[in-house]
């Protein structure tokens, strides 16, 4: 594929729209995944006329924690109306359309290998900020614009049809919990009960990895109670493994389906594994259903507010929290083996749904880092 060399200052030039007439006063932020989002900053009081424009097609980018994060928060904004962002960040466009396409160019930046070059350029400040000339200097190697807009469609197959599974697993997420209420509710730990969770569970403790064996890049990601959010885990910023035996892989290896709580801190945020290849740590436990038909029903109970809320009361600790699963175990819960089967009977085959489809967005998300690594090696 031929391609030219060029650097980013030769194809974008910068913009410095402000929000003067406060058309607008939705104010967006950049996520480390490289999307809009709305901005936490509270904006009470601010003057908004001098924050920056935001029109279709215009790229803004926050070089502020660059050093720290090692990844540029970048985004394009394709809206059809208008948002701002703040005075901070640097916004550009592209010089000539016909040279370089906008989509291209921010999957460009979607590429490990930009992170890391962006990460390399920052200053020796505590956030390790990112200029806008350094940013300018870097190279980029452009195909013909044809080329680019085939890899555009490709790159944008494999998306549209990750960004669709996970939409269908999110509405599959609350028919389980509908279902759950409806079958349940008021279910809960607080109820007095004559029958211990430990008869329908148990709990696999995670392993003390050890920092020094830590990579910045690897085959197996370690799981931290820091992943683990509310109905999901965040892998976007992880640490990464490979001196892995066959005892650490027996015991730790997380599989899709896998149900994970946290232990320390935020207690009781749970989530299904939906994704290959994460190792367990410490202060994460899996908690393991002692019958097959107990998976959707325990995943439920789990995912409930009023259960949290119990695991919060139960936990020790004044500076940060500790939930002890001993202790879990013994608590007593009010259920019928019946009703857990007939829930199952409803359910399993909506779980069994989520996890394949995960499956299928785990093996779609390894393409599509595949395809971003070999993308400089296509164009070079």
């Amino acid at each position: 594929m031929k391609s030219n060399s060029k650097t980013l200052g030769d194809i974008i030039k910068a913009v410095d729209e402000r929000n003067s007439d406060e058309k607008t006063k939705e104010v967006l932020g950049i996520s480390i995944n490289k999307e809009f989002m709305p901005s936490v900053a509270n904006i009470i009081g601010t003057d908004l006329s001098k924050y920056k424009l935001l029109r279709k097609s215009r790229f803004a980018f926050n070089s502020m924690h660059t050093g720290r994060d090692e990844r540029l928060p970048i985004a394009l904004f394709k809206r059809d109306d208008i948002a701002i962002v703040s005075p901070a960040y640097f916004m550009f466009e592209i010089k000539n359309k016909d040279e370089v396409d906008e989509d291209y160019l921010m999957i460009w930046f979607q590429r490990p290998e930009f992170d890391h070059i962006c990460w390399y350029m920052t200053d020796a400040s505590v956030r390790g900020g990112l200029s806008w000339d350094d940013f300018c200097r870097i190279s980029i190697e452009l195909p013909s614009i044809e080329e680019q807009r085939k890899i555009v469609h490709d790159y944008k197959v494999i998306s549209d049809r990750i960004e669709l599974l996970k939409k269908i697993n999110e509405d599959l997420e609350k028919t389980l919990s509908y279902s759950f209420n409806e079958s349940f509710e008021p279910l809960s730990f607080d109820m007095r009960g004559d029958r211990k969770l430990s008869a329908l569970l148990s709990f696999d403790n995670g392993y003390a990895f050890s920092s020094d064996d830590y990579l910045e890049n690897g085959l197996y990601k370690i799981i931290t109670i820091g992943n683990v959010g509310d109905g999901f885990v965040d892998t976007s910023k992880v640490n990464f493994f490979n001196n892995v035996d066959d005892k650490i892989l027996n015991n730790y290896l997380l599989k899709i389906g896998d149900i994970v709580i946290s232990l320390t801190g935020n207690v009781g945020r749970t989530a299904l594994i939906k994704e290959e290849n994460l190792l367990l740590n410490q202060r994460v436990a899996r908690v393991v259903p002692k019958n097959k038909m107990y998976h959707s029903f325990i995943y439920c109970l789990f995912r409930q507010q009023r259960t949290k809320e119990y695991l919060e009361g139960i936990s020790k600790g004044t500076a940060q929290l500790n939930l002890s699963p001993v202790e879990l175990l013994e608590t007593q819960i009010n259920y019928i083996d019946e009703d857990i089967y007939e829930f199952a009977a409803k359910t399993a085959p909506i779980l069994k749904s989520i996890i394949n489809y995960s499956k299928e967005i785990s093996s779609l998300s390894l393409c599509k880092n595949v395809f971003l690594t070999n993308l400089s090696k296509e164009v070079a």
